[in-house]
């Protein structure tokens, strides 16, 4: 008689990611929060399932009942999420061969703040794909100064000035709203 052990590593063929955008909000503004179910199989994949019920952060709701936008997932559910909701489960998920489904709906947070969100593990049928997903969403009401415009014109408020292609000027000089100085 003869005793042997054998393993066997099986490795999903989907994978989970998520993402919002954009990624930094103000107070009560929206952001589009994107789940990616990757296949990388030859094969498609059918009764795809995920849950994002435990994982989100106090504050973070659905912005209104909307349908999920759902692109390259078959026929899957819900057809509709409702609005103020802090929690979205998907199934029915198929995805073709080597393709991705991506599902996106808006959310929104009334409360400064970063709020992490991690899903549940994805499954397909009930087999545990051990992959899950977690994203960032900022919350600030600070004002984008990146993004200040102080009108319809702009004004340059320093030019520099290297001198000439081929007779460049060692000290270059710049002009602040009509000043001259000379860098040095």
């Amino acid at each position: 008689y003869g005793i042997s052990t054998r393993f066997a590593n099986i490795i999903s063929p989907a994978t989970i990611s998520k993402s919002f955008n954009p990624n930094t909000i103000s107070a009560n503004g929206t952001s589009t929060m994107t789940f990616t179910v990757r296949n990388s199989s030859a094969s498609a994949l059918s009764n795809v399932n995920f849950a994002d019920t435990a994982g989100w952060p106090a504050g973070v709701t659905v912005n209104g009942t909307q349908a999920p936008t759902y692109v390259g997932c078959g026929s899957p559910l819900p057809a509709s999420v409702t609005g103020g909701a802090t929690s979205v489960s998907f199934s029915n998920i198929s995805i073709a061969a080597n393709s991705t489904c991506t599902i996106s709906l808006t959310v929104t947070a009334a409360v400064d703040g970063n709020y992490t969100n991690t899903t549940q593990n994805l499954f397909i049928g009930t087999a545990d794909t051990g992959s899950k997903a977690s994203a960032t969403l900022a919350v600030s009401s600070q004002q984008n100064v990146a993004g200040y415009s102080c009108g319809a014109s702009s004004i340059p408020l320093v030019t520099w000035d290297f001198g000439t292609a081929g007779a460049p000027t060692l000290t270059p000089t710049y002009n602040v709203t009509g000043i001259t100085a000379t860098a040095s």
